[in-house]
């Protein structure tokens, strides 16, 4: 049986990734998965509105 991670875990990891950035200028561009040797995960795109800058995060859809 596959265990899926929880939504605890899912919003502590983007919390993680977007420690110390100023949230007002970035606005996400896409959610998605994607599929990297057999392990599934969720791939979320943020871009910052003023300086272009982008961020990809990826959170494992699975427990290991």
């Amino acid at each position: 049986m596959i265990d899926n991670n929880s939504i605890k875990f899912f919003l502590d990891t983007i919390k993680a990734n977007l420690w110390g950035l100023d949230l007002e200028d970035w606005a996400v561009c896409s959610v998605g998965t994607g599929r990297f040797n057999d392990d599934w995960y969720w791939h979320i795109s943020l871009k910052n509105v003023k300086t272009k800058d982008e961020k990809d995060i990826k959170i494992p859809c699975y427990k290991n």
